[in-house]
């Protein structure tokens, strides 16, 4: 009986030793991975977002000194303020949208906090190095968009494109702050810092992300309006 119960015993321990042999080659298929892949993730999303301010300040400063007053003709390159933030007050770099102009519409109005918007867009996270997939190494990862495919051809298309509604302040503060200063028929690149995206909540993106956009403005719809399938 002695003999039977040490036999049980080992193997009982040959089979726990399996469990975890087992269970560390799955960690260790998955886990490096990950850990390599968002290693620093605020830090490099927070020195990404600065690398992008740093590159439209030159460009609007260039413009300014070539071309004067009449420096936006000549430059894509815009910095928006956050809008939920007085004038008066001082604020930071994180504070600051960076916006590329990839196509000026021919609107004439901005959506004020009140309106409804329609907008087509893609949402990318930042390029990332340490990425083993292609797509997101040269033009970062894409985590969401309008329609029912991801390709920029169909988003953008006036034949395939699904506008999505919403409100033009029901969004995050780096969304809502684009979206007032733009025209109908705009499609702009927009850049925005972790602190006015998603910031450490991971409910919709990975947390402390900077977020890009490519994103048209549809139409727009004062409060009282009910927005149709086309503006």
């Amino acid at each position: 009986m002695r003999f039977l119960s040490n036999l049980k015993h080992a193997a009982t321990g040959v089979a726990l030793a399996l469990f975890c042999l087992l269970t560390l080659a799955a960690c260790s298929e998955s886990d490096p991975v990950e850990a390599v892949e968002y290693q620093d993730w605020q830090a490099r999303n927070a020195a990404d977002f600065q690398q992008q301010l740093a590159k439209a300040k030159t460009a609007v400063a260039q413009a300014k000194a070539q071309y004067g007053d009449a420096w936006e003709q000549y430059c894509p390159w815009r910095l928006l303020r956050n809008y939920a933030i007085s004038d008066t007050i001082g604020g930071t770099s994180t504070d600051t949208v960076v916006v590329e102009i990839l196509r000026h519409g021919t609107g004439t109005v901005s959506p004020i906090a009140t309106d409804s918007v329609r907008v087509n867009y893609i949402g990318r996270y930042m390029r990332n190095a340490l990425s083993d997939n292609e797509e997101s190494r040269l033009k970062g990862e894409i985590f969401t968009y309008t329609g029912v495919s991801k390709d920029s051809a169909d988003v953008f298309s006036p034949n395939y494109s699904s506008p999505t509604t919403l409100y033009t302040t029901g969004t995050v503060t780096g969304f809502a702050t684009a979206l007032q200063h733009m025209h109908i028929g705009d499609l702009w690149r927009i850049c925005m810092p972790q602190e006015m995206g998603y910031g450490s909540s991971s409910a919709y993106v990975r947390a402390y992300s900077t977020l890009y956009y490519d994103l048209e403005l549809v139409g727009i719809y004062p409060a009282g309006t009910t927005p149709g399938k086309k503006p």
